[in-house]
């Protein structure tokens, strides 16, 4: 065998062992860049578990030191005998509210935001609650150490205190009242479908008086942990642009509107899950509509919740 051919053998031979070595390191390369892409993904699902778990931490709490601090001003208050058994009912009430939020907050493994939204407006009332019940207290106490003064300053800080008194009962109202509106449904999305006569659906807010044979309204909801799960109600109103509700040859009625007797267009009732629910009312027309700019208002417990518009022409 001459120089050549050796050569060429050898040749033969140097590529049989790099290519299978270019082979595996470049597997190796492909399964450390795959390591390292976990690693980083392992590293933010930690820190967002970190972040999380801190949160729930401090919304625990905050939830304990407004227990511990009710319970004390509920025990103060009994100094005060029988005639101060509205004020202990009333912080016996929100005692029992935090101590179901304390029991629901333990059992959350993972708080999704809108949890967290909610643990944190429920925390800022009852704070703002005991600031206003703390005010009340410091003039309770006020009037019992000058029960033996029968003066008229004596007098005057009476009328004062009791004054003072009505104020926060009322401004705990106004309070408890916006807690209660939050907790209300609100309307994420409106979408409008008009079906024609051969059952084709198309999605818009414009369209032509002679393809509407239904009037399909699909309604979503924002997501709101304070709304609680059960049976809800939601009301439409089909306006025209003079203000008038189309009433339909069935399923319409009246509702109480801001103390007035009001017609509405359709009603339906449904069980609210928290879930991503959506609603779907169909509108019958048994008469032309007419061109022109339409409206939807949506109601539910005596609030509007929506509100949205469509065109025909």
């Amino acid at each position: 065998m001459n120089t050549s051919q050796q050569n060429k053998q050898a040749n033969k031979s140097f590529r049989k062992l790099v290519v299978p070595f270019l082979l595996i390191l470049s597997v190796l390369a492909n399964l450390a860049l795959v390591y390292v892409i976990f690693e980083k993904k392992d590293v933010e699902i930690a820190r967002q578990k970190k972040v999380n778990a801190e949160q729930k931490a401090n919304y625990s709490q905050s939830l304990s030191r407004l227990s511990i601090r009710l319970k004390q001003e509920i025990t103060n208050s009994k100094k005060f005998g029988q005639q101060q058994q509205k004020y202990r009912d009333s912080l016996t009430k929100v005692l029992k509210n935090v101590e179901t939020d304390r029991a629901n907050l333990k059992r959350v493994m993972v708080l999704t935001q809108t949890q967290m939204n909610a643990y944190k407006l429920k925390i800022a009332a009852y704070e703002e609650l005991l600031i206003r019940k703390d005010s009340l207290m410091l003039g309770l106490k006020e009037i019992n150490t000058m029960l033996g003064d029968k003066n008229r300053r004596l007098n005057i800080r009476i009328n004062q205190t009791i004054e003072d008194k009505a104020n926060v009962e009322q401004k705990n109202a106004q309070l408890e009242s916006k807690i209660k509106q939050a907790a209300g449904l609100k309307v994420k999305d409106i979408v409008f479908k008009r079906v024609n006569r051969r059952g084709k659906a198309k999605t818009g807010k414009v369209f032509r008086e002679r393809n509407i044979s239904q009037l399909q309204v699909y309604l979503s909801f924002i997501d709101n942990e304070l709304i609680e799960i059960g049976n809800k109600s939601v009301i439409m109103l089909l306006k025209d642009e003079m203000g008038q509700t189309l009433i339909p040859s069935s399923g319409s009625g009246t509702f109480d509107l801001a103390g007035q007797e009001t017609s509405y267009t359709m009603a339906q009732n449904f069980l609210y899950d928290k879930s991503a629910q959506t609603i779907m009312f169909n509108y019958d027309k048994d008469k032309p509509l007419g061109k022109g700019k339409f409206f939807v208002e949506l109601y539910s417990e005596g609030k509007r919740i929506g509100t949205d518009s469509f065109r025909v022409r």
